[in-house]
């Protein structure tokens, strides 16, 4: 029986992948040591260390995980979306990006034909070049990075739903607001329905 889909509203058409030029995002961060000071969950428990320019970034890997294939996605300069893959070797165990990337939104493990697939075994970073900031990680066994961080890309709208949380969430959101660029932090329980631009 064929569905209807007269009646379904805006947020569900999305979900569903109903949308024409929409896609749900789910933002989630995990760390279980993080102390007291409030900062955004992401792989380290230390504030996370926004880059000040564009630039090519070192991806750094255990040789035990050679044949994973790391996709990377993030934005430039001009908040323009770019990505790239980069397959794991034995040897060496870095390699620079072709892309230079202001803001990182993505660091996931993918299949490809022959590689290897699910989650390698030990951390992956991706980092400065001098390797003092890390920008993104994937904690061993996890396949993708957790981090409560996004950047809204431009020309984008991004519209908060709901957050399923019962505590305050420390949620970093970038975008441009009435004077320009932050990121702001937004505490919230149970927000409905807030809206971002980036233009």
């Amino acid at each position: 029986m064929a569905g209807n889909d007269k009646y379904i509203d805006f947020y569900n058409a999305v979900a569903l992948g109903k949308s024409g030029g929409n896609t749900s995002r789910n933002i989630f961060g995990y760390n279980s040591d993080i102390g007291t000071d409030f900062i955004a969950a992401w792989e380290n428990a230390t504030a996370y260390p926004w880059p000040t320019a564009a630039a090519t970034m070192t991806l750094r890997w255990n040789t035990a995980d050679a044949g994973y294939t790391i996709l990377i996605k993030g934005l430039d300069a001009n908040y323009d979306e770019i990505q790239e893959t980069i397959t794991l070797t034995a040897t060496p165990v870095t390699q620079t990006t072709q892309n230079q990337y202001y803001r990182i939104n993505d660091l996931v493990t993918i299949a490809t034909p022959g590689g290897a697939f699910g989650a390698p075994a030990n951390a992956i970073s991706l980092t400065n070049a001098a390797n003092t900031e890390t920008y993104a990680k994937i904690n061993p066994g996890v396949g993708k990075n957790q981090a409560s961080i996004y950047t809204v890309p431009r020309g984008y709208e991004f519209i908060t739903v709901k957050s399923p949380f019962n505590v305050y969430l420390l949620f970093y959101l970038e975008c441009s607001v009435f004077v320009g660029e932050c990121p702001i932090e937004q505490h919230f329980i149970h927000t409905n329905r807030k809206v971002f631009n980036r233009y």
